[in-house]
C-alpha cells in the first residue's frame, strides 16, 4: 500500500494549513480535509483540528455520514505505513525526554515503549483485511473527491478491485445446486464427492 500525500503535505506528511471550518456543520470540504489529514499519520486529534472541529465531533460525524465512516477507514489503512515508520524508529531509537529538576532541564533520557505503537499497527491490520477499506484505500482519491461533492461514495467502496474480480463473482453462483433445490429437501450429503473413487 502506497503512502498518500495530501496535496501541500511536505516531505515529512506535516501540513501547515488553517482549519476548514465553515460554521458548526460538519461541511463537504471539512470532510475532505478530516480524511486528508487522517490519511497521513492516522491521528484524529490532529485531523479534526484541521478541518476545524474537535476529535468528539468527528466521531460524531463517523457516526452519523455512512461515507465520511468508510473514508474513514480507507484513511486509516493508507496511515498504516506511517504508524510502521515510526514504529520502526521508536522501537529501534526510543523517544527522548526530558528530565526536570526545581523546573530546569537538567538532563534527557531515552523512553522506549515500542507495544503501544504494536498495539496500534495491530488495529490498523484488522482495518486493513476489511475489504471495504481497501477498496476505499485504493480509490481513496476518488473517495475523497466524492466526499467533497456531497456525492454517494459507496459504490467506491463495494466495486471489487481488479484484482479481486479475477477470483470472485458476487453475480455468479458457487455451485449447480439453486436455492429451489435446498427448499425442496435436496441433500449435499447424497452426491458423489468429486474425483472420489470407491
Amino acid at each position: 500500500m502506497e503512502r498518500y500525500d495530501a496535496p501541500g503535505a511536505g516531505p515529512d506528511g506535516a501540513r501547515a494549513i488553517a482549519p476548514v471550518r465553515d460554521g458548526y456543520r460538519w461541511s463537504p470540504v471539512s470532510r475532505r480535509a478530516f480524511l486528508e489529514a487522517l490519511a497521513l499519520d492516522g491521528n484524529v486529534r490532529n485531523a479534526a483540528s484541521v478541518a476545524g472541529f474537535s476529535h468528539a465531533s468527528a466521531y460524531q460525524e463517523r457516526q452519523r455520514n455512512r461515507d465520511f465512516a468508510y473514508g474513514w477507514d480507507a484513511a486509516l489503512v493508507l496511515a498504516r505505513d506511517t504508524v510502521e515508520q515510526v514504529l520502526y524508529d521508536r522501537a529501534l531509537h526510543g523517544s527522548e525526554e526530558a528530565i526536570y529538576y526545581h523546573g530546569e532541564v537538567t538532563a534527557t533520557r531515552t523512553r522506549f515503549y515500542p507495544h503501544l505503537l504494536l498495539a496500534l499497527l495491530a488495529r490498523l491490520d484488522q482495518r486493513a483485511q476489511g475489504s471495504q477499506s481497501r477498496r476505499g484505500a485504493a480509490r481513496f482519491g476518488d473517495v475523497l473527491d466524492a466526499v467533497a461533492a456531497g456525492r454517494d461514495a459507496a459504490p467506491l467502496f463495494n466495486l471489487p478491485l481488479p484484482e479481486e474480480e479475477d477470483w470472485f463473482d458476487p453475480m455468479e453462483p458457487v455451485d449447480d445446486i439453486g436455492f429451489d433445490d435446498l427448499r425442496d429437501g435436496h441433500d449435499l450429503r447424497d452426491e458423489p464427492e468429486q474425483g472420489r473413487v470407491d
